[in-house]
């Protein structure tokens, strides 16, 4: 079993899906610890937008978005999440799928 595998199969914690990343021209690594939510109201596309930024060195970078299907649950719980961890899935080379780990405290 993974540290990821812990994470996705445990009621304690919540898995985002990360949409719209591969817009940014940012890459996501390990590094991006301080992982911050923002409600993305003038969002042309989506008033209901949750923009998920990454803070390095005081510099901020969006990564993406959070998908659309779970602005409603963010919205519900957002006091009430740690942000823990990010996980890369790799289907091939072409196709490479990221989900915020948060923590329910």
């Amino acid at each position: 079993m993974t540290i990821a595998y812990d994470y996705i199969n445990n009621n304690n914690y919540v898995k985002l899906p990360l949409v719209g990343n591969h817009y940014t021209g940012y890459k996501i690594t390990n590094k991006d610890t301080d992982i911050n939510l923002i409600y993305d109201i003038k969002n042309k596309y989506d008033k209901n937008a949750i923009k998920v930024i990454s803070i390095k060195n005081t510099k901020k970078y969006n990564i993406g978005f959070i998908s659309k299907d779970k602005t409603y649950l963010v919205k519900n719980i957002y006091n009430k999440l740690k942000f823990i961890t990010i996980i890369k899935r790799i289907i091939n080379s072409q196709t490479i799928y990221y989900y915020l780990i948060f923590k329910k405290n």
